[in-house]
């Protein structure tokens, strides 16, 4: 059963509940108020905390729909397995009955015993052609219960097979269904924290993400070089990307096309499972950018960070698809890229170094 869209949300945020409640201590006193964090230090470590959670989200996110990917896989699989069943199944019956109409014209037509039969010959030779001719019936009759048999080992394989592609779908959807019904019950919990943040944790929050991008895109650039049309000196973070396109350059009129479309979704949220119109995913965005120049990639980050030609990150050009650990993006030119960040942002620009990878599809 594909899942609600209200499942695929509270499973996307649910993925920050524990971190986010630690905002109040265990033994504060009631309050119709969040308490404050009263130092740096507090306020930071919410920060990280809820970060770190919104990284663990992104992997969730992919575990869940490679998930629902695998339990469409192992359904359709049984529904294919159950089809052979019924093939061999049909084999079987005709098999049984080709063999019941041989010994039925054989009773009527008054067939002699074996014996009788060979021994009435008038010559030797006639001897030797029924003998013959009495192998090659022995042969058929041999060759249809072979048949017989053989329709019986397959049905019962393929019986199996479906027998335990049915079971392997069955624990998975029963797996999903418990996920879900524990994340529907935990999501009043979190929308409660997240709305009581205060605009010091907000800023804080806002301070720690921009700092871990400058940070992995740092790392990253070292690791592979800078990217290939002159990365920003420092990283954008997700509340000041630009709002325009920086005018890629090389860009033929299918990929501007595509840039031009994943730029116009700036603004709009992400939401976990979400491929558009109004909210997206990180891999659900991308999939839709490309889906717009008629190209069809896979669902999940995972499989998309493995589809098309890799290429180096010095040598990006504008439509690559850039990954990192759970998340994609699209390089639009000029060191950055456009993305659906995490959970509580929206669509915007980021500087090409944040991703790890990139890969060539179009």
């Amino acid at each position: 059963m594909a899942p609600s869209k209200k499942h695929i949300v509270a499973a996307a945020a649910a993925g920050i509940i524990t971190a986010t409640l630690a905002v109040a201590p265990a033994n504060a006193e009631p309050s119709s108020a969040p308490a404050s964090p009263t130092t740096e230090q507090s306020t930071d470590e919410l920060a990280k905390q809820i970060t770190d959670k919104q990284h663990e989200l992104a992997n969730v996110n992919e575990e869940y729909l490679v998930a629902q990917e695998d339990l469409a896989a192992k359904t359709e699989a049984q529904k294919t397995a159950q089809a052979e069943v019924e093939g061999a199944q049909a084999g079987l019956e005709t098999a049984k009955a080709q063999v019941a109409a041989m010994g039925v014209e054989a009773y009527k037509s008054g067939s002699l015993p074996t014996t009788i039969y060979l021994l009435s010959g008038e010559s030797p030779q006639e001897f030797i052609d029924r003998a013959n001719s009495q192998q090659y019936v022995d042969a058929y009759h041999d060759q249809r219960l072979q048949a017989l048999d053989a329709a019986q080992a397959s049905s019962q394989q393929v019986k199996d097979q479906a027998d335990q592609a049915k079971t392997a779908a069955e624990q998975a959807e029963a797996t999903l269904a418990d996920k879900k019904s524990t994340l529907e019950d935990e999501i009043p919990k979190l929308q409660e924290t997240l709305d009581n943040l205060n605009a010091e944790q907000q800023a804080a929050l806002e301070q720690y993400q921009q700092q871990q991008i400058a940070a992995e895109a740092a790392a990253n650039e070292a690791a592979n070089g800078p990217t290939g049309e002159a990365a920003p000196s420092s990283a954008p973070s997700p509340a000041s990307a630009p709002a325009s396109n920086p005018a890629p350059q090389a860009a033929s009129g299918s990929i501007q096309a595509m840039i031009d479309w994943a730029m116009a979704q700036q603004g709009k949220p992400y939401q976990w499972g979400a491929t558009g119109p109004n909210s997206f995913d990180c891999s659900g965005f991308t999939m839709m950018a490309f889906k717009q120049i008629g190209i069809s990639i896979p669902r999940t980050s995972g499989a998309q960070a493995g589809t098309g030609t890799a290429v180096p990150m010095s040598a990006l050009q504008p439509g690559d698809l850039l990954y990192g650990p759970g998340h994609v993006g699209l390089y639009i030119g000029n060191g950055t890229a456009v993305h659906a960040p995490t959970s509580g942002q929206s669509v915007t620009t980021i500087t090409a170094s944040y991703f790890k990878g990139a890969r060539r599809i179009a």
